[in-house]
């Protein structure tokens, strides 16, 4: 059998639908052909005047018009009445609730204004101290000689001096003016300390060589006397402390020994750490206020010349 013959006989079952490609011009949309049109003459196409193929629409569906999508209608809110009131906080358990504490930092600003406050005090009242005991004297040196046990005045209750602090006079000497009070122990850089314990007006002696003028009276004043020179003893003549009288003028002490009373100061020599304790005697005019005692050494530096004051007063 020809191929011819077996693509066009209908009674072969076993053949298979011979698919022709389409032409480029008259495509349609490749629809198949049947064993029986396979046997049908074409007609040629009048090629001057080609007509387009007729193309059926594939039955498209009409398109739906969009329909939106229903939004979810959102909680409607009842506004809380203002005269109602809010909800209770709840502190979450585990963490009670405390009042407010303030911050680290300002707590520790807290204490350092009150600390330099305390400071501030401090040092006020130390100058304070130190300027009304010591009238005219530098505060930050009486400062330092306390701290050693050499300030310019030292208050005393027993009567007694305290001479334990013991000072290089070579290199201690130094201008002073003292002011100090009764039962106020002195201490002068040159190693010398003193302090005026009583006062006795109208002193009458037993000594018929020790009496008052025409107008006059005694007064016996209790002094001690102490040394606080490491290294040499001191003299403390009966002239060393002088009374000042109501015109401001200075009044020596009269010569006097154990034979006029008893406990009369005597001059010696003391030694390092020593004290004697002793009285002297003045004669002023008959009721004359006494303002004071006063005591003034002076001294001369050998190399530069200087010359410095040591001067104390025990107000009344």
């Amino acid at each position: 059998m020809s191929p011819d013959q077996h693509a066009t006989d209908p009674q072969d079952t076993n053949t298979q639908p011979t698919w022709q490609p389409p032409h480029p011009e008259t495509h349609n949309a490749m629809q198949p052909q049947t064993p029986q049109q396979a046997q049908t003459d074409f007609t040629p196409l009048d090629t001057s005047q080609p007509s387009a193929p007729a193309f059926t629409p594939t039955d498209t569906p009409a398109p739906q018009p969009f329909v939106p999508t229903q939004q979810p209608t959102p909680p409607q809110m009842t506004p809380l009445s203002p005269a109602s009131p809010g909800p209770s906080l709840v502190p979450t358990p585990g963490y009670p609730t405390q009042p407010h504490v303030p911050y680290a930092s300002d707590q520790k600003k807290k204490l350092i204004l009150i600390g330099s406050t305390a400071v501030a005090i401090c040092i006020i009242g130390v100058i304070g101290y130190f300027l009304f005991f010591n009238k005219g004297n530098n505060p930050l040196s009486s400062i330092t000689d306390a701290v050693t046990g050499n300030s310019d005045t030292i208050s005393r209750s027993d009567g007694a001096l305290d001479v334990s602090h013991l000072i290089d006079t070579g290199s201690s000497i130094k201008s002073q003016d003292i002011k100090a009070r009764l039962n106020q122990q002195v201490n002068l850089s040159n190693g010398v300390s003193y302090m005026v314990t009583k006062v006795e007006r109208n002193f009458v002696s037993t000594s018929p060589l020790l009496k008052a003028g025409k107008n006059k009276e005694l007064v016996k004043v209790s002094v001690v006397f102490g040394n606080r020179d490491k290294s040499n003893s001191n003299y403390v003549g009966t002239t060393f402390v002088k009374l000042i009288n109501s015109a401001g003028g200075l009044v020596t002490a009269e010569f006097t020994t154990s034979d006029d009373f008893s406990d009369a100061y005597e001059a010696t020599d003391i030694a390092p750490g020593k004290q004697i304790s002793g009285a002297l005697v003045y004669e002023v005019d008959k009721g004359e206020a006494i303002k004071g005692f006063s005591t003034k050494d002076q001294y001369e530096n050998i190399s530069t010349k200087e010359k410095v004051d040591l001067i104390s007063e025990v107000d009344l």
